[in-house]
């Protein structure tokens, strides 16, 4: 018998980057994540942002990887202050 536990989000293109969203500020919820063709942690704000992540591809992927981590941690902060009360 096989038992799965936990919650997995999958998304491509603009679902994928919800997907890495999702997965970065709430790692307490999801288990895994799989993205295909979406775009980076905070590659883009806005909509021009967004286009131009598209044409010429998103910002400093070491960065955008310190956002994410920075944001996973921010989510576990949040997750033991639920715990605490």
């Amino acid at each position: 018998m096989l038992i799965l536990i936990g919650v997995y989000v999958a998304g491509v293109s603009a679902g994928g980057a919800m997907a890495c969203i999702l997965a970065a500020t709430y790692p307490d919820i999801f288990a895994a994540v799989a993205i295909l063709a979406g775009a980076e942690f905070k590659a883009a704000i806005s909509m021009s942002e967004g286009l131009a992540a598209m044409k010429r591809g998103g910002p400093d992927p070491v960065r955008q990887g310190q956002l994410a981590f920075e944001a996973m941690r921010t989510g576990l902060r949040r997750k033991d202050k639920r715990h605490m009360r």
